[in-house]
Parts: structure tokens; C-alpha cells; sequence
């Protein structure tokens, strides 16, 4: 019919008795799906044939109950003829056992309901993701109404409500502190008789000398909102206003310093880098004299509050520009109770004051679905990956019994391996094999040797980033996995972190001033253990590729949905595959190319002179439906919106750094709704992963970060590291 409900009787005369016998039975759940059997129907009925004639339908009956009923109901079904086939419909995702069909599986080995509708209608499952806000929007987003400001004439391109709105924030926050008033600030004069204070709104403390100016702020608008062009229009009202005329009174006494008509744009190869306070970098940005400073970034805090904290200091906001003062009004409030209300509440009236940011849905885009995806392992892949499973969890319950120190550093190197183990076998199946064996873990709990540590460092120190930010062991910066594509220019001689057995991390600056002051890294847990130099960037990081000439049935199972998932698209539907790994993305390129379904690369791999190339084929091309992309190429300065669909591989530790790649589609200029896929195997532990993410645990290590003086890398004792793992690689999954 058109999509018009309707309702009736079932008139089924034959098998009334034996589905009523079904639905009575109290241990038997009974689904009935009833569709139109518009082969049969000559013409469509009419207004009044749908209120009262019969029409033909067809009868989906699904029947779920207890496994021990299996066989009586088989039984008692072929007594009246009836046979059970493969479930068309989905009413519940659980376990699919058929008495009528030929099995040798058990029940755990049993595929589910979804995979074999997946196989029977060659569609993928797909479900609905109910997602919340931005964890950001929560802390930061500002819901107060601004005036719009005019814009400025030598602006060509048509500028949005909430950049003009943006606009008149950025020039009311250029005049300084409002602080009698009409928009509330940090500052505000109180006359108590015949004294005036000068009163910190955020702590409540009262000064009797007037507080250091503060003329810019921050732009934290979530990606894809035009912060850009924002900021250039900001730049462009200097000329409107002739603000670029200069008297001499704007001299100051020096000869050698003077205040010029100049606006100074600093682009850092990766904003974290500002976020380093200890760098020579961060210092000597934070030192330039200017009159105005902004800060513009999409993430006010990426890892722990002490990045908000750097930025404040870059822009000098009085007095949270320094450090210890911060700390006392905001972090430690935040620390020191259990909600942590008065913390929160502080946090939010600074940011409402010095920051603007404004949820994604201030712009008015089109739809974005978002939809998650399980998978099964087959049972061959269910029994190899129980084998990896079962290897990690004894290896940590003999790691928990050595008493050295050194054993334990080497035996967390090794689960580190094995979990990373256990997330690549979900993506490329019974082909972890063929890379496994020639990239072997290290084995055995004893110490290995400087040599032995410098073949699995740098391994071992991209599981880490993976798994969630490392942070310096002598000083307060950080780097996670969304750092490691742009964190330095390429071409430009590094510095290069170091990174010891027990996992003690020293980043570059700081592995820097030790080598130039004569000073030796070394760790603090006991015996001295290897220490060697590893690099962010992911071209030093070793792979060694699978075989891509595969069997069509041999395919990893996530592949298989993947490729059948985008078989299934109308033809000019352009598709955005990610992963975290350059090897997942050979499996699924050579399973496209098996399909017969052209595809682009954009990873670590590609020069940096032909990355703008494949952009534009993938944008042009009709005949180039799929871009594959590794999450660090898709976190940073990217627009996909000739896109409408995206692919994530697999989950990510971090949600912030999927949200940052979807964000490269769902963005201004997407004109089509968007859908949004996430794959995970069942019963894996991917969905450990996924539960990191829904806790929020991650993120709530933002506020209560370990820089407190101590450093979690090295404070956390080898018992607690190996007791936080065995929680997670867990036999009961």
C-alpha cells in the first residue's frame, strides 16, 4: 500500500489453532510481522477496500523460547506440516537455531538472528545509535543570544547569523573587562562605603588594585561552523574602523618595541603543541607582545583541563593566565568534591566569559543518521580469537605473580601487545595470522634487553596512544592518537621523544633540555630499565601487510558486511572508509577491489604533494565511489562533504577522535543527509572498548587529570597496570 497503516483480522483457517497454541504458551514469544502480498493484487485497493475488504498479505511468524524446547517444537511442528525456514524479518537479535535445517554448530557457535538476515537478503543489520550531546557542548557551549554585527565590507563570501554573532563576542571582548556592566565578565567593581573592589566573579575575592586588562578570548566552535572565516572577518572590521591608523602616542618608550598595524596568525602544525607550556615553542608564542590575542580551536580540551588552562595563559587572562591560580580556583574544586558542583559551576561562568562555543546544531544541516552495526565472527574466527583471548588473560595471571619489578614492566609490554592483538584479529579475521607470525610479541616474562626493547618501542608506544594520551614524566603535556598525524612538520628535523620498558614516557622538549643540560633519562621504578627514542609520526611506525590475494568467501566478516553495506548504495552515493590501521584498510581495499568497486587511499603513506590529488579524484570522479582513510589523516584540515556515508572500522578509545573524523562530512556544505556506520564484533573485546566510551571514563579524566604534581605513567605501580588490564581482557566477555 502507500505507507498507510491498517489493521484487521488474520483469517488463517489452517494454522489458527497451532499459532494460537504458540502465542498461549507462556514460555514462547511470538512475533507476527504482516506485510501486502502485491503480487496478488491486481490493483491497488480502494478508501473503502482497505476499512473492510480482504486483502492478500503475507505472514511472518518468528517464535523464540528456551533451547532446551529445540527439538520438541520441531517436532510438534512436523506433525502438522509446518517447517520453520530462515528468518526474513528481525523481532529479536539473539541466537538462531532452526530444528528443520541441517546444522553441526552448538548453541554458543550459533550465528545470531541479524547475521543471518544479513546473509538471506544480502543487507547488513544496521541499528540505531540514541546519541547525546557533545561532551564539550555540556561544559562550554553558550546559549545566550548575541546581536548580530554588521559585516564587514571587504568580505565577499556571505557570512552566517552566528558568525556575525560571533563577530560581536570577539568586539565586545577587545574593549576589556565589562566591569560595570551590561555583559557579566570575570570582573566587577563592588563599592563597599567609601572603598571600591575590584571582585573575581569565579572565586568571590575582592582587590583593591584594578585587575591586568584583558583584550581577546577564545573561538571554540565545534568543526565545521567557519571559525576561519570568522576570525578573517574579525581582522577585516580594523579597516572599516581605521584602527590601523596609528598615532605616535602608540609608541612605547623603547626604540626597540613598538605596537605596529599588523595582525599576527600563528598556525602551529598541531595545536597541542601551543598546549605544551614547557616547550620552547609554547613559550616564545606565549611571549609575543600583542594587544589583542585569540585562541582558536575546535577542542578547548582535548586531553585534561590543563589545556584549557595553557590557553588561558597564551591569551592572559587575569589571573588564570597563571597556573597556580587556576589550579586553586577551578581544578582543585573539581578534585575535592564528589559531584564536584561548585568546581563545575566555576568552570562554566569562566568559559561563558572568555569563551564561545556553540553546539553543531546551531548551523542548520541535514539529517545525520547514526547507526551501529554488529558482527559476528565466524565460528572458525570465534575459536581463533577465544585462543588469543585466553593467551593474554594467563599471561596476565602470570605476570601478577613475579615479584621483580622488570618482569612486570616487560610482562605489561606484552599484554599491551596482546590486547592490540585482540582488536586488529577483529578486523582482519583469520589474516592476523599471516602478520602475527612475522611481527611476534615479545614472549616470556623476563626483562629483554636494550636491543629487544628498541624492536618493540615504538609498537608499544603507538598501543599506548591508542589506548588514550600519554603524558610527559617531567612535565604537564600530553599527546593522544589524534596528535600523531600533524604533529610536526614533515621535512623538518625532529626532536624525538623517549620511551622506557616500564612505560615511563619523556616528550621531545624535555628528552631535548636533558641531552643539551648532560642529564640522562631514567626511569624511576627500581632497576634502570632500556630507554630508546620512538617517533609520533606514523610513517615510523613498521607494518607488515597481509596477503591481499583472498578468496571471496576467506574475507574478514567485517569486511564482507562492509563491502555488501556499500554494494547496497544507490551508485552515486560517495562512501568514507575508517580505521586506525593502515592493515585493516589493505584487507578492505583488496576486498573493494574484489567487488569490483574502485577505491582512493589517504593515509600516513601518501606524499604530502599527492594528498591534494586523490582529494580532488575522489571530489570529481563519478566513477570513485570510496576514499579509505586512517583516523589520524581524517582528524585534520579535511572538507568530505561530497560524502554522505562513513565507515569507522572499528572503535576508538577515544569518541572525541571519531566525532572529529565524522565532523569532516557533517559539516557546512553537505548537502544530503548523512549516515554514519560503526562496526564491532560481538561477544569481542571491542565492546570493552565501547564501554570505556559510554562511561565517559576518558573523558572524565579531562577534569581529573593526574597532573597534580604527580604523573600517572610513572606513579601507577606494574600491579595496578596489570590489574586495570585483566580487568578489561576478561575471560566472561
Amino acid at each position: 500500500m502507500d505507507g498507510t497503516s491498517f489493521s484487521g483480522t488474520i483469517h488463517a483457517s489452517q494454522l489458527g489453532a497451532l499459532i494460537q497454541e504458540l502465542i498461549g504458551h507462556e514460555d514462547l514469544q511470538v512475533t507476527a510481522f504482516c506485510t501486502l502480498d502485491n503480487t496478488k493484487l491486481t490493483k491497488a485497493p480502494t478508501k473503502t477496500q482497505r476499512k473492510y475488504a480482504r486483502v492478500p498479505c503475507k505472514i511472518d511468524i518468528d517464535v523464540c523460547g528456551p533451547f532446551d524446547f529445540f527439538e520438541d517444537i520441531g517436532a510438534w511442528l512436523e506433525e502438522s506440516d509446518v517447517y520453520l525456514q530462515d528468518p526474513r524479518v528481525l523481532a529479536r537479535d539473539v541466537k538462531y537455531c532452526n530444528p528443520h535445517l541441517l546444522s553441526f554448530s552448538t548453541l554458543d557457535k550459533s550465528p545470531m538472528v541479524s547475521q543471518v538476515i544479513a546473509q538471506v537478503s544480502k543487507t547488513v543489520y544496521l541499528r540505531d545509535i540514541v546519541g547525546g550531546d557533545d561532551f564539550l557542548d555540556n561544559y562550554f557551549s553558550s546559549e545566550v543570544q548575541l546581536e548580530e554585527t554588521e559585516q564587514p565590507r571587504c568580505i565577499v563570501t556571505t557570512m552566517k547569523m552566528h558568525q556575525k554573532q560571533a563577530l560581536t563576542f570577539m568586539l565586545r571582548r577587545e574593549e576589556g573587562w565589562s566591569m560595570k556592566g551590561p555583559h557579566k565578565d570575570i570582573w566587577t567593581i563592588r563599592d563597599i562605603g567609601q572603598e571600591r573592589l575590584f571582585v573575581n566573579t569565579i572565586s568571590q575575592v575582592g582587590y583593591r588594585e584594578p585587575p591586568q586588562e584583558l583584550y581577546g578570548g577564545i573561538i571554540a566552535d565545534p568543526m565545521g561552523l567557519g571559525k576561519t572565516l570568522t576570525m578573517i572577518a574579525l581582522v577585516t572590521t580594523d579597516l572599516d574602523t581605521n584602527k590601523s591608523d596609528f598615532r605616535d602616542q602608540d609608541l612605547e618608550p623603547s626604540s626597540r618595541r613598538c605596537i605596529v598595524p599588523a595582525t599576527l596568525i600563528i598556525v602551529p602544525p598541531a595545536p597541542h603543541i601551543i598546549r605544551n607550556e614547557t616547550s620552547q615553542r609554547s613559550k616564545a608564542i606565549c611571549a609575543l607582545d600583542a594587544r589583542c590575542r585569540w585562541a582558536v580551536t575546535g577542542t578547548p580540551i582535548q586531553n585534561h583541563l590543563n589545556d584549557l588552562a595553557t590557553l588561558l595563559k597564551f591569551i592572559r587572562a587575569y589571573p588564570y593566565h597563571e597556573k597556580g591560580r587556576f589550579e586553586e580556583d577551578i581544578t582543585r574544586p573539581l578534585k575535592e568534591e564528589v559531584p564536584g558542583q561548585e568546581g563545575v559551576a566555576r568552570l562554566q561562568r569562566l568559559s561563558s566569559c572568555l569563551l564561545l562555543r556553540r553546539p553543531k546544531r546551531t548551523v542548520p544541516l541535514p539529517e545525520r543518521h547514526d547507526k551501529e552495526c554488529p558482527i559476528d565472527f565466524t565460528p572458525l574466527e570465534k575459536e581463533t580469537y577465544d585462543e588469543l583471548k585466553n593467551r593474554a588473560v594467563m599471561g596476565i595471571e602470570n605476570a601478577l605473580k613475579q615479584s621483580s619489578g622488570m618482569s612486570r614492566s616487560g610482562a605489561y609490554v606484552n599484554m599491551l601487545q596482546q590486547i592490540e592483538a585482540l582488536r586488529l584479529f577483529c578486523n582482519l579475521g583469520l589474516h592476523y595470522g599471516t602478520r602475527h607470525e612475522a611481527m611476534p610479541p615479545m614472549t616470556g616474562l623476563s626483562p629483554p634487553g636494550v636491543s629487544d626493547w628498541g624492536l618493540v618501542a615504538q609498537k608499544t608506544f603507538n598501543y599506548c596512544l591508542e589506548m588514550g594520551p600519554v603524558y610527559c614524566s617531567t612535565c604537564p603535556s600530553s599527546h593522544s592518537s589524534a596528535d600523531v598525524e600533524y604533529l610536526f612538520d614533515e621535512g623538518i628535523q625532529q626532536k624525538r621523544p623517549l620511551f622506557s620498558q616500564c612505560l615511563r614516557y619523556v616528550c621531545a622538549e624535555c628528552a631535548s633540555n636533558q641531552s643539551r643540560e648532560g642529564r640522562a633519562c631514567q626511569c624511576d621504578s627500581g632497576p634502570t630499565c632500556p630507554v630508546v627514542s620512538v617517533s609520533y609520526t606514523p610513517e615510523d611506525i613498521p607494518e607488515i601487510a597481509p596477503e591481499p590475494k583472498m578468496l571471496p568467501n576467506s574475507f574478514p566478516s567485517k569486511v564482507v558486511a562492509l563491502v555488501t553495506d556499500i554494494q547496497a548504495q544507490p551508485p552515486g552515493v560517495k562512501c568514507i572508509v575508517f580505521s586506525s590501521w593502515r592493515l585493516t584498510l589493505n584487507v578492505v581495499e583488496a576486498g573493494l577491489k574484489q567487488a569490483s568497486i574502485p577505491c582512493l587511499r589517504f593515509d600516513g603513506k601518501v606524499p604530502q604533494n599527492e594528498r591534494q590529488t586523490v582529494l580532488d579524484r575522489f571530489k570529481k570522479d563519478p566513477s570513485i565511489r570510496v576514499l579509505l582513510l586512517t583516523l589520524a589523516c581524517g582528524n585534520v584540515g579535511l572538507t568530505l562533504t561530497e560524502a554522505s556515508r562513513a565507515y569507522l572500522m572499528e572503535p576508538h578509545w577515544n569518541p572525541t577522535v571519531e566525532e572529529q573524523a565524522f565532523g569532516r562530512i557533517h559539516r557546512m556544505g553537505q548537502a544530503r543527509e548523512v549516515t554514519t556506520v560503526r562496526f564491532f564484533i560481538r561477544d569481542s573485546f571491542e565492546e570493552r572498548v565501547m564501554e570505556v566510551q559510554e562511561s565517559k571514563k576518558d573523558l572524565a579524566g579531562l577534569f581529573l587529570s593526574p597532573h597534580d604534581g604527580s604523573h600517572s605513567s610513572s606513579s601507577r605501580s606494574g600491579t595496578e597496570r596489570l590489574l586495570q588490564v585483566r580487568k578489561f581482557v576478561d575471560c566472561e566477555l
